[in-house]
C-alpha cells in the first residue's frame, strides 16, 4: 500500500511539473533541413539559432536580386515587452555583411549567384474577387485564391484557398475554412531561387493577430505531381 502510494505521488509530482512549465514560442521548423530566419528583435525564448555561417540571404531590389552567403550575429537585446529597465532577455539576430536581407535561409542545395525575381513587396492576398492575383511570366508558375465573403460580415472571407498553377497543374498550398482579411496571407517574394525555371514562393500565411507565419514554398521541393513543397517556416509572435 505504502509503495502504491509513493507512486502516486510520484506521478501527482510530475504532472505539476508539466504544467508549471514554461510554453516555449513556436520555433522555425525545417523541412528537409532547411531552416528560414528573418534579422530583427525577438523575444528570448522565440528564435533557438546561434552566431555563426552557413546561412545564405536573399537580397535585392527593382529585379537585381542575388543569393549569397553570409553569417548571422546573436546578441542580448533590451525586450521592451518582457524586461525591466536593465535586463536583456530579448535576442537581436544580425545580418553580418550589412545588408538588409529579405530572408535568411540555411540548408543543402543553395548556391549563392544571382536569382530571377518576378515580384518583391506585400501583396494581400485576400481579394477572392480577383482569383488571378499574381502570375509569373513565361508560364513559370501562378496563384490563384477563391473564397467566399460573408453576407453580413464583409470582412469575413469563408471557403478559402489558395492554388498555385502552372500548365494544367493545380496544387493547393493553404485551405481554411475562415478569417477575416484585415489579418490574411500574404506574398512577400515569387521567383526562381533554386535556378529551376519554374517559380519559387515566399509567403506570410498567417491569419492571426499579432503572428507572423514566414514560409518558403521552392518548387525543387515538390512531391510529384506538386509544383512546390514547403522548405521551412519561421513563426513569429509579435509584441
Amino acid at each position: 500500500m505504502e509503495e502504491t502510494l509513493m507512486k502516486i505521488s510520484s506521478l501527482l509530482l510530475l504532472l505539476l511539473l508539466a504544467l508549471s512549465a514554461p510554453l516555449a514560442v513556436s520555433q522555425g521548423k525545417a523541412y528537409g533541413g532547411a531552416r528560414l530566419l528573418l534579422a530583427g528583435l525577438y523575444h528570448g525564448d522565440e528564435v533557438s539559432a546561434g552566431s555563426g555561417s552557413g546561412w545564405f540571404g536573399l537580397y535585392g531590389k527593382e529585379g537585381d536580386f542575388e543569393l549569397a552567403p553570409t553569417a548571422i550575429k546573436v546578441e542580448a537585446a533590451f525586450d521592451a515587452v518582457m524586461d525591466e529597465e536593465g535586463r536583456k532577455t530579448g535576442k537581436r539576430f544580425s545580418d553580418l555583411s550589412g545588408r538588409e536581407p529579405i530572408f535568411l535561409v540555411k540548408g543543402p542545395k543553395l548556391a549563392s549567384g544571382p536569382v530571377k525575381a518576378f515580384f518583391s513587396g506585400d501583396l494581400d492576398l485576400s481579394a477572392v474577387g480577383t482569383p488571378a492575383i499574381f502570375s509569373a511570366p513565361d508560364n513559370a508558375g501562378a496563384l490563384h485564391i477563391s473564397g467566399v465573403r460573408d453576407a453580413a460580415e464583409k470582412s469575413l472571407i469563408r471557403d478559402y484557398e489558395l492554388e498555385i498553377i502552372r500548365g494544367d497543374k493545380r496544387q493547393t498550398l493553404l485551405a481554411l475554412d475562415q478569417f477575416y482579411d484585415g489579418v490574411s496571407p500574404r506574398l512577400l517574394w515569387a521567383g526562381d531561387l533554386d535556378r529551376d525555371g519554374r517559380t519559387d514562393f515566399f509567403f506570410d500565411l498567417s491569419t492571426q493577430e499579432n503572428v507572423r507565419l514566414f514560409t518558403l514554398y521552392p518548387s525543387s521541393r515538390a512531391a510529384p505531381p506538386g509544383l512546390a513543397g514547403k522548405a521551412a517556416e519561421f513563426r513569429h509572435v509579435g509584441c
